[in-house]
């Protein structure tokens, strides 16, 4: 009889390790406290609205979180498409500090005086440091951007790039001016005017638009008239090179030409003196300073 009992008491016990087993596997599948609501929720704000942005221009965004936390983090502006290239803008990175809540994001658009069409930019603010990620609430959203970039040109001078399709050449542009107002030289003279002689690529120059006299009656800049635009090809590993020539005019309007540049075939080309250093440069355009904020470019390299 004993026996028995003790079988009993048992299996009742086995029994009730059952049931408080189940209960508390049902318990564990819905968790008391989520872990990230422990992290900050991000929020951004920003005064700039559209989709169309224009070089020179900035795009500024306040990052606030709603809580410190012990950590930095830091936020990135992650250009993941578009046809601009990494040097026509400047995407920054800010960190909020451990223990404050806000900084200030800026994407900066460059104006760099080179004549082009419109591009097209994608850009995501967000976190790429893999292990600050989870610092941050899942349910923060992050801003996308999805913009076309306008050009911007020198309202107060035509701005000529020229540039060339080979890395180690150097090629200088440099111009002269016909005098039709004898200020320095009789009518007629082709007097060195520009100089863009640097080893860029491209080599930019302007002419101004700016037609004031000064108390001497002399052109405070560029005086109006005509303009021969040529280049020195000072530095030419090849036999030719390819080139564009870019042209922007004060009414953000823009001119291409292209061609090619054969290094055999100089004594073809039509030349100009640049007396100023005691050589001659080979004609490229010529330019029409109007007097009234405009220009007419004509190409004449053959």
């Amino acid at each position: 009889m004993r026996k028995n009992l003790i079988n009993y008491i048992a299996g009742f016990a086995l029994i009730l390790v059952m049931i408080t087993s189940c209960d508390q596997a049902s318990q564990e599948a819905s968790p008391i406290v989520e872990p990230d609501d422990s992290y900050p929720v991000a929020t951004f704000t920003t005064n700039f609205s559209g989709n169309t942005v224009t070089e020179g221009d900035t795009i500024m965004y306040t990052i606030n979180l709603n809580k410190t936390i012990d950590r930095p983090i830091t936020f990135d502006a992650i250009v993941t498409d578009g046809t601009v290239n990494s040097n026509d803008y400047v995407a920054q990175s800010v960190t909020v500090p451990a223990y404050y809540t806000e900084a200030t994001l800026y994407i900066i658009f460059i104006a760099d005086d080179f004549p082009e069409e419109s591009e097209t930019i994608n850009i995501e603010l967000g976190i790429t440091n893999q292990a600050e990620k989870y610092l941050v609430h899942p349910s923060t959203t992050y801003p996308a951007l999805d913009l076309t970039v306008n050009n911007y040109n020198d309202p107060e001078a035509l701005t000529i790039a020229y540039g060339w399709d080979t890395e180690n050449d150097d090629i200088d542009l440099l111009g002269v001016y016909e005098e039709s107002v004898p200020y320095y030289a009789p009518v007629g003279t082709l007097l060195s005017w520009l100089a863009a002689a640097s080893s860029d690529n491209p080599e930019i120059a302007k002419i101004s638009t700016d037609v004031s006299l000064d108390s001497d009656n002399l052109p405070n800049a560029d005086p109006v008239g005509t303009y021969y635009i040529g280049i020195d090809p000072y530095h030419v590993e090849g036999s030719s090179f390819n080139f564009t020539i870019s042209i922007g005019h004060p009414d953000q309007t823009n001119e291409y030409f292209t061609g090619t540049f054969d290094m055999t075939a100089t004594a073809n080309y039509v030349t100009d003196p640049f007396t100023a250093w005691d050589m001659i440069i080979y004609r490229m355009l010529k330019v029409v300073s109007n007097g009234d904020d405009t220009f007419t470019v004509s190409y004449i390299f053959e």
